[in-house]
């Protein structure tokens, strides 16, 4: 008899997806708050993003 699969258990290729969308939204957000150049709109949506990067991943497994 088959061992029934946990829904919820992380997998390789569930965990580098999250991975590589955290990285790419972090260095884009990254780019409009440290280059200077955007206007105040731009640099909210960039540290909001920051923002809920780190609570999504400090948040931490439960």
């Amino acid at each position: 008899m088959p061992k029934p699969r946990t829904p919820n258990k992380p997998t390789y290729r569930n965990i580098s997806m999250q991975v590589t969308v955290t990285l790419i939204l972090l260095l884009a957000s990254l780019f409009v708050i440290l280059s200077g150049q955007y206007d105040p709109n731009s640099q909210h949506w960039a540290f909001a993003t920051v923002g809920t990067i780190l609570g999504y991943w400090l948040k931490g497994r439960r």
